[in-house]
């Protein structure tokens, strides 16, 4: 959503980033619940994933809005890439 809010809505990265973040907790509620009641979670990973969002999410926050709006958007750039890559291998070697 990020990107589409730098470019549609034409935010800051610091907002666009924020008001992804909302959304995504939003969308998660419902999904979650659904998810719950088909006994679709496996709960020991998500417990250790919360610990860690609980733990990371406040100092990625922290670190986000002391960069600049510059070095921010790179690195959310470089994530993105990073995460493609992977993505992209990970489909070419189940082939």
């Amino acid at each position: 959503m990020v990107p589409l809010f730098r470019k549609w809505l034409g935010l800051p990265i610091k907002n666009a980033v924020a008001t992804s973040l909302i959304c995504v907790g939003c969308f998660a509620v419902p999904g979650t619940i659904t998810h719950a009641l088909e006994n679709g979670i496996d709960w020991r990973i998500a417990l250790w994933l919360t610990a860690g969002v609980v733990v990371g999410a406040p100092l990625g926050s922290k670190m986000a809005l002391k960069m600049s709006d510059r070095k921010l958007q790179r690195v959310f750039g470089l994530f993105l890439a990073l995460i493609s890559v992977v993505y992209g291998l990970g489909e070419l070697l189940a082939l």
